[in-house]
């Protein structure tokens, strides 16, 4: 299982930040990672950062 420590994997902006969160939510829960990619962009980015 993957882990975000923000010392070692500080994102340079919002954007990056979203991708690692869409990252570690791939990763760890496939299944929901598919489901959420019925969302519109911002609920599923939302979503990613809440699972994350």
């Amino acid at each position: 299982m993957l882990q975000l420590t923000f010392a070692e994997n500080a994102p340079s902006d919002i954007a990056d930040a979203y991708d690692r969160c869409r990252q570690l939510t791939c990763v760890n829960s496939t299944t929901f990672y598919l489901s959420s990619q019925l969302l519109p962009q911002f609920k599923r980015q939302a979503i990613w950062a809440i699972y994350a």
